[in-house]
């Protein structure tokens, strides 16, 4: 296939590739990983050119570029799950209510309630914390 009309059915495929079980969107990091592999891919066959370098790929770089900018517009480039760090007041609870540490293991079970739901790390743990803060008293007439 001559390098302008990969370029062209490259670019298409950024443009209509959606997930293949929900049929939404990926996240344009997803995007840019499967750029890599169609890099390695065309590579491990000799394939003279670059897709991410050679001038032959602009369009589908730029179209690339572009999707990644209308996903991070409709909230899906952000990274929600990114490691956001704790204060140290979030981190002298978590040892104050022993959900770290040598803490109850009622407390795990809180913080494993809460692993199935799509949040982040320090959402998980500050849910589980309010869990135990409100939970623990009334079920067993004692504090953490």
């Amino acid at each position: 296939m001559p390098p302008k009309e990969l370029d062209m059915n490259i670019a298409r495929y950024y443009m209509s590739v959606k997930h293949n079980t929900t049929n939404k969107d990926l996240e344009s990091w997803t995007l840019k990983g499967m750029q890599c592999s169609i890099k390695r891919y065309l590579s491990d066959k000799d394939f003279p050119h670059d897709i991410m370098t050679d001038k032959l790929f602009n369009i589908s770089r730029e179209m690339l570029r572009d999707k990644g900018v209308d996903l991070k517009e409709k909230g899906l480039g952000n990274r929600a799950k990114r490691a956001d760090p704790f204060t140290r007041d979030e981190i002298q609870m978590i040892y104050q209510k022993q959900l770290l540490g040598s803490g109850k293991s009622r407390n795990l079970k809180a913080l494993t309630d809460l692993m199935s739901a799509d949040l982040s790390v320090k959402q998980i743990v500050l849910l589980s914390l309010a869990k135990i803060v409100y939970i623990s008293p009334c079920q067993q007439g004692e504090s953490l």
